[in-house]
């Protein structure tokens, strides 16, 4: 009979360093602040090396490795952080990709990280993008192996991921693309034996770009045609493509690691977040009960003719934090003895507990997990079968190691497999593990524990003691060490005790509903467990009122009665204060002689916004009243009181000609602005027209310009004018105009127009002008124009360029040598443009050259 006694030596998370101070002090010397986007990648060498790697993309796109504690930061995975720390000029790259010593690390609203990774559910398809490095031609598989791999038969990787995830995950809508050839070498993205994770991510995607729609993706493989360096990487990457900007699922792939379908479904698992698992003798790759640790000794076990070795499935431990295990599937051990039975983890035949876990200490971040494995489904591929355990320690690289008694460094003989009749023993700990009884599919064990104490302290925090809340709160309060349950009461009778029922929450929040208005209500929270109950803040109850307010009618105009303050303009913006729980708002506009009934209603609007503009002319001259009311998930509130206002006499909305709409000019860094002239109401004085322009339709910065007062037809802008602007090249503008008159009244705005400022002339710069060209060859080189795409060249012994000995479209590179002889002895013009989205730009400058 086998016995055992595992020893736990805690391992503390505490990221050290720097202390960043808050408020008025003065920061430490060098120390910095950076926010961003956090994502980790890990790596798997065939010679059994492993790594693990973090990094931090900035707003402004800055990609920064970041050094410290990284498995510590495992928990900050693929949020927007806050981090702390300094850079190590010293370290930084060749590529200008800085090293960041992390000191402190938050999420970026400032609260403390949780577990991690996500959950996984729903649709998740992948694209494999295959990109060739441009100095390498190999196509080591072909493209429908890599279509086929994803297919939703064994052994493909949907037919896999559903058998794993017992059918709440799938990657069915995976597809594959390429082979393309990148614009660079290896070297490029391979250097000092290391990958640039995002030089490879972005070149490979964008270069797919044409025939993916990443819009619909959730996880991309960048599948390579050589090695990279040494490793297959799998994790996380922030790009935008698609104009979706957010944190992909990502792996880096040499053929190696598309070869053999174990590898893939490795590094798919770190790009849905999971961590390796091992043995307990400091390996990585030693665990052979999961796909994130050991994928290749068993695979004698488990193979096919066109995908090699094939993956098992992964552990308990994994499957939990991915919720692939639902909370009646999982046997938490609140102390004592308790007998349960547990059905094996892969193709369970009962609604038996797919795990256990066994809290060490009352821990939630160390522990034991208690697994059933059976040579079934994709675990065929195991050693055998049995009972296994796993001791987890979440805040350690590898948090899981599997418990192995005989302590011979094979994870896969009897030491690791608990049959009938055996006992795991944590002496230190008090805990053990008896194997009962077997069934086909599962065991029987029975796990003692310790008792443990009643709940830790914990706090209240929303609504805060004394706060106004709506008539429909959430409760919010802390988690108590210790808990295994909540439950909380609302109560109208201030005396300390619950003279209502304590009602269960599903942890530490609890949303309430139909309160009634104005009523002060009095709250406790309290947590539960086997040995007792502790109430939050030391036994002290909170109050709260509900309350159902209007909201605040701000502007325009007056109270109603009362004078009615001038809008200026017949397309008003109405601006109210905002209601806590308020879905959306309704807004009505009525002529004054309809204020008392607000009938026949001029506007009347719903919208999730506290404020509105007009898009429609009211009548001129006119005085009108305005209220507005909320739109809550309980009912709606009063109206806001009643204000009053006078439209405006303005000018009418004028038109836009020129630039025309999406214009393109080739020509003009300061073009001129037309637009109709706008008609006058009577008895009003035309004041000016406004035009703004800027480089986005939201007009959040625009530069405005002022025509010559008192002249509607004024009806243009053409620069020069004082204070107007030299428009950048390959840039987007929108423009827009409205009128005033001399009473301080104006119209809606214009139709927005949008125009492009074309690429720049290239500059040439070889063969020079006049001069002989060294060969009939000749090599033709410019400046690169940024932002261009690709360029076009032609050469021609006229100088009008009527017939072209050369008329090329060239990609990417500044440079063209022709494929065949020039005429000797002739006298060649040539020119270049740039090509583009922001093209065709002007052409270059004609130069004229010489053949030998």
């Amino acid at each position: 009979m086998k016995q055992t006694i595992f020893r736990i030596a805690l391992f503390l998370f505490v990221l050290t360093g720097l202390a960043v101070p808050v408020g008025g002090a003065q920061a430490l010397p060098g120390v910095e602040t950076l926010s961003g986007w956090l994502t980790l990648e890990w790596g798997d060498a065939r010679d059994g090396a492993s790594a693990m790697k973090a990094f931090l993309t900035t707003d402004s796109g800055e990609r920064i490795q970041l050094a410290g504690d990284l498995p510590g930061l495992r928990a900050l995975d693929r949020t927007r952080v806050r981090l702390d720390g300094r850079r190590d000029s010293a370290s930084t790259r060749t590529d200008g990709e800085s090293i960041f010593h992390v000191g402190s690390a938050f999420r970026q609203d400032g609260s403390e990280s949780a577990a991690a990774p996500e959950a996984v559910s729903g649709s998740n398809p992948w694209v494999s993008i295959m990109c060739k490095f441009s100095d390498y031609a190999d196509e080591p598989k072909d493209l429908p192996y890599f279509q086929n791999m994803f297919g939703s038969s064994y052994p493909g990787l949907d037919h896999y991921w559903r058998e794993v995830s017992y059918n709440i995950v799938n990657v069915a809508g995976s597809t594959a693309v390429g082979w393309y050839v990148l614009p660079k070498p290896r070297s490029y993205y391979v250097y000092n034996n290391k990958l640039d994770f995002d030089r490879a991510a972005q070149d490979c995607t964008a270069i797919a770009d044409p025939y993916v729609n990443f819009s619909g993706m959730v996880g991309i493989n960048l599948m390579f045609n050589y090695d990279l360096d040494g490793y297959a990487w799998g994790g996380s990457h922030y790009l935008t493509l698609d104009g979706v900007s957010k944190v992909w699922s990502m792996t880096w792939e040499p053929p190696w690691g598309y070869e053999s379908i174990t590898v893939m479904s490795h590094e798919m698992g770190h790009g849905f977040g999971l961590p390796h698992s091992s043995g307990s003798y400091g390996q990585t790759y030693d665990n052979r009960w999961d796909v994130m640790s050991d994928g290749w000794t068993d695979c004698n076990n488990s193979t096919h003719v066109t995908y090699q070795c094939l993956g098992q499935h992964t552990i308990a431990y994994h499957k939990d934090i991915l919720g692939w295990i639902q909370p009646g599937e999982k046997f938490i051990a609140s102390g004592g003895s308790q007998t349960i039975t547990l059905e094996r983890l892969a193709l369970p035949q009962s609604g038996n507990y797919k795990m256990a876990q066994i809290p060490i200490d009352g821990s939630s971040t160390n522990f034991y997990t208690v697994e059933v494995r059976q040579k079934a489904g994709y675990d065929v591929k195991l050693p055998g079968g049995g009972v296994i355990i796993h001791q987890v320690n979440t805040e350690r690289e590898r948090p899981a190691n599997v418990v192995d008694a005989d302590g011979n460094g094979n994870t896969g003989d009897a030491g690791a497999m608990w049959i009938v009749g055996e006992t795991f023993n944590d002496a230190a700990n008090g805990i053990s593990v008896y194997v009962a009884s077997s069934s086909a599919s599962g065991f029987t064990v029975t796990i003692t524990t310790p008792t443990p104490p009643p709940p830790g302290a914990f706090n209240k925090s929303s609504p805060a003691d004394g706060a106004l809340a709506s008539v429909s709160p959430t409760l919010l309060w802390g988690a108590s060490g210790g808990a295994s349950g909540y439950e909380y009461c609302i109560d109208e009778v201030d005396n300390d005790i619950c003279d209502n029922v304590w009602v269960s929450a599903a942890g530490t929040t609890a949303a309430l509903s139909g309160l009634v208005e104005n009523t002060m209500y009095f709250w406790q929270a309290r947590a539960l467990n086997i040995n007792g109950t502790t109430d939050a803040n030391a036994g002290a109850w909170w109050s709260f009122t509900a309350a159902q307010v209007a909201p605040d009618s701000l502007e325009p105009g007056s109270l109603y009665p009362g004078a009615a303050d001038n809008a200026h303009t017949r397309r008003p913006a109405f601006v109210w204060g905002g209601y806590p729980a308020a879905a959306s708002y309704l807004l009505e506009v009525v002529e004054t002689a309809y204020c008392g009934t607000f009938a026949r209603k001029a506007i009347r609007i719903t919208t999730s916004a506290t404020s509105y503009t007009h898009t429609r002319d009211l009548r001129a001259n006119t005085v009108y009243c305005w209220r507005v009311r909320a739109n809550t998930t309980h009912g709606v509130s009063e109206y806001s009181a009643t204000r009053t206002f006078r439209t405006g006499n303005p000018p009418y909305v004028p038109a836009l000609s020129v630039p025309a709409k999406n214009a393109l000019l080739t020509s003009a860094q300061q073009p001129a602005f037309n637009w109709g002239n706008s008609t006058l109401p009577s008895g009003t004085q035309f004041g000016y027209y406004e035009l703004q322009l800027d480089t986005t339709n939201s007009f959040a910065g625009p530069v405005s310009f002022t025509t010559t007062p008192g002249d509607i037809n004024d009806s243009d802008l053409t620069p020069p004018t004082a204070g107007f602007p030299l428009l950048a090249h390959a840039t987007t503008y929108y423009w827009r105009v409205r009128a005033w008159n001399n009473a301080g009244d104006y119209s809606g705005w214009s139709q927005t127009y949008s125009f492009r400022i074309a690429y720049e002339q290239p500059l040439l710069s070889a063969p020079t002008d006049g001069g002989a060209a060294g060969s009939l060859r000749p090599t033709f080189t410019w400046t690169a124009v940024l932002g261009a795409t690709s360029y076009k060249i032609q050469v021609s012994t006229y100088s009008t360029f009527r017939f072209n000995a050369v008329n090329m479209t060239v990609s990417g590179a500044a440079a063209y040598a022709p494929s065949a002889n020039l005429s000797p002895n002739k006298t060649y013009y040539w020119r270049v443009q740039a090509l583009g989205a922001f093209g065709p730009g002007a052409w270059s400058a004609t130069w004229s050259f010489v053949t030998p």
